[in-house]
């Protein structure tokens, strides 16, 4: 898939780090630092002079905007999660799930955040503390399974302002094919 990125600042690699971030990440970026990436030039253009032309592969890519991409994301935590001797099927409410999926395809819930919520969600259900004590430590594990998803797959979200957005928090996963001056 090609994807655009653009920035003010001409470079030959790509990084991921909160020190080239050119905004607020907590206000601006409800997805933090990344790439980010559009479908659309005229979008890329208006971050900067330089436009890049990105490639990312097919098999890297979750689709947020859809169902189905978010239940591949609940699946890889789930997984990561039982590997842990924990399910957390076992505390989540399907009405309560399909909240959160809702709130990541229509853009309300960052994409990046569903550990946040899925913490949240346990914080509050009586039995997770009949059985767990230590919600910290789910927590951390939850953390670090979404901190390995999103080093392995690039995400397609919605943003309420800017529509379909692409975040790769992995530069290995995206290739600069190549870089072009725009007129501004």
């Amino acid at each position: 898939m090609l994807l655009y990125h653009g920035s003010p600042k001409e470079f030959k690699r790509l990084r991921v780090h909160k020190d080239l971030c050119r905004h607020d990440i907590q206000t601006v970026l409800p997805e933090g630092i990344g790439i980010y990436m559009t479908n659309k030039l005229e979008v890329a253009k208006s971050y900067g002079e330089f436009v890049y032309t990105l490639e990312v592969k097919d098999s890297t890519l979750i689709d947020m905007t859809y169902w189905e991409g978010i239940n591949q994301v609940f699946d890889l935590l789930r997984n990561f999660m039982i590997r842990h001797r924990f399910d957390f099927d076992d505390y989540i409410e399907a009405k309560v799930a399909q909240r959160i999926i809702e709130g990541i395809v229509y853009g309300v819930i960052p994409c990046t955040g569903l550990d946040r919520e899925l913490s949240l969600c346990f914080d509050s259900n009586a039995k997770f503390y009949e059985d767990y004590n230590d919600i910290e430590t789910i927590t951390e594990l939850l953390e670090e399974a979404n901190r390995k998803v999103l080093e392995m797959y690039v995400m397609k979200y919605n943003d309420p302002s800017l529509g379909v957005v692409y975040i790769a928090k992995n530069p290995d996963l995206v290739k600069i094919l190549k870089c072009v001056r725009s007129c501004i």
